[in-house]
């Protein structure tokens, strides 16, 4: 799974989450405070099982944070329930935008302050 986050609104939410940032640079750290946001406020639930993740790689791009995320082989996917509120807590009006290709089925799904779950069958 590929997640890709805003730049500036999530170094917002990061900072604002987490201040210890703003004092230090060390990598490792950085990386922590990422993951641990993530798992706070992402969780992807199929076919009603919560997926562990495990992000396996951190790319800094011009505009975008993207991750790379190992999730756990599930066998047939007949449902997914999606619950994020990622950079949503210190940006005013973000939206999120969720999309799964799975089976040759493309859904897209928009997530705000108003919408933090969403659900999908197949």
């Amino acid at each position: 799974m590929e997640v890709s986050l805003d730049k500036a609104d999530f170094e917002r939410s990061l900072l604002t989450t987490y201040p210890v940032l703003q004092q230090s640079d060390d990598p490792d750290l950085r990386k922590h405070f990422i993951r641990e946001y993530l798992y706070n406020n992402f969780q992807l639930h199929i076919n009603a099982q919560c997926q562990e993740m495990r992000i396996e790689k951190i790319t800094h791009q011009e505009e975008y944070v993207k991750l790379a995320i190992e999730l756990p082989y599930v066998g047939t996917v007949k449902e997914i329930n999606v619950f994020n509120t990622c950079l949503i807590d210190y940006n005013p009006g973000h939206m999120n935008i969720f999309k799964a290709n799975l089976n040759d089925k493309v859904r897209t799904f928009n997530l705000n302050e108003d919408r933090i779950t969403t659900s999908f069958s197949y």
